[in-house]
């Protein structure tokens, strides 16, 4: 796979009552360093004006995702493992657990694929069962093209 990637992360969280979904599609780097998978790309919150780096490491039994900015935290998962970590807001700092039941990780020369089955507590409370499930390909293969945002706004835009 090659350096310049497309990502797509989807979040399905379920507590006993519901569902909610997020999704996201963006562009970022991918590189093996040591054995390990690295997925790179930048989280940009438009309403907050905020960017997050974010770094997902990946091993055969351990994926972490490391994010610093506009929110910082070190989540591992790691199967029948559970850990425990902060998460950093601008409102404030949670303690979460995160109890990781099921890692499924699809590796080939075109793309890379990991789903994540976890439970989440936060201070100590049972919140939801989760899923993450993260895609990557690289650009050159992708059928899905993105486009750079733009800051500015031109004449040319409203023609």
């Amino acid at each position: 796979m090659t350096k310049d990637v497309i990502i797509s992360i989807k979040g399905i969280q379920s507590d006993l009552v519901e569902s909610d979904s997020v999704e996201m599609i963006t562009t970022g780097t991918y590189y093996i360093k040591n054995e390990k998978h690295y997925v790179n790309y930048i989280d940009r919150d438009l309403k907050e004006d905020s960017e997050t780096n974010t770094t997902i490491k990946i091993t055969n039994d351990k994926v972490d995702l490391i994010r610093f900015g506009g929110v910082s935290t070190h989540m591992i998962f790691e199967l029948n493992k559970k850990h425990i970590t902060h998460y950093d807001t601008p409102f404030g700092s949670l303690q979460m657990g995160i109890q990781t039941k099921k890692i499924n990780i699809d590796n080939s020369v075109s793309h890379l694929n990991v789903q994540i089955t976890y439970n989440l507590e936060v201070n100590n409370n049972f919140v939801s069962e989760n899923l993450f499930e993260l895609k990557v390909q690289s650009k050159k293969d992708s059928k899905i093209q993105l486009r750079e945002f733009k800051d500015e706004v031109t004449e040319e835009d409203h023609l």
